[in-house]
């Protein structure tokens, strides 16, 4: 509401109620996979109080995530090989604003189980085969080091890093 006062004697002179509005629809600015799931994150919006977040799943339903005050969410429960939409809704005291038009992304899950081991000719590296990955990129960096190389992509679950040093402590990823 919005009061107006006498500015000598201090009485109301007039009182309006000014209706709040419903807020501006957020804009999601980016979306990627992660280790931990499907990040994504949508622009600020003037007056909201908290953000609906909504997925779904390739001819599913829409279904209401979480209700947030930030404007980051994580999909942690997103499953690796399907393809997800996501929307997010502004909220505040006078309602919901419209959906943002949505983004979509497919899932692949990170590899897990990475092993490197010493063979004949240098390291054997393995893991874990990831639903809907057609591909994997193999890195590596010297203990100590800030600093990841890009080695080999790969259509398999292993590798083996012939160019290595021999007393040198490697740690790999893979993506």
């Amino acid at each position: 509401s919005k009061t107006k006062v006498c500015p000598v004697c201090k009485t109301v002179l007039e009182t309006k109620v000014i209706p709040q509005l419903v807020p501006q629809t957020p804009v999601i600015k980016g979306i990627c996979n992660r280790t931990n799931g499907v990040v994504f994150n949508w622009t600020v919006v003037d007056g909201a109080t908290s953000y609906n977040v909504y997925r779904r799943a390739e001819g599913g339903k829409w279904v209401l995530l979480a209700t947030i005050s930030g404007t980051r969410y994580v999909d942690s429960k997103a499953v690796s090989g399907v393809s997800y939409s996501y929307t997010v809704r502004a909220r505040n005291a006078a309602g919901l604003s419209a959906y943002d038009p949505g983004k979509t992304i497919r899932y692949v899950a990170a590899p897990t189980n990475i092993k490197a081991s010493n063979g004949l000719y240098g390291v054997y590296v393995a893991w874990n085969s990831v639903k809907a990955a057609t591909s994997y990129r193999v890195y590596r960096k010297v203990l100590g080091d800030d600093t990841w190389t890009y080695l080999k992509t790969v259509k398999t679950n292993s590798f083996a890093d012939k160019d290595v040093d021999s007393g040198v402590d490697y740690i790999y990823t893979v993506r």
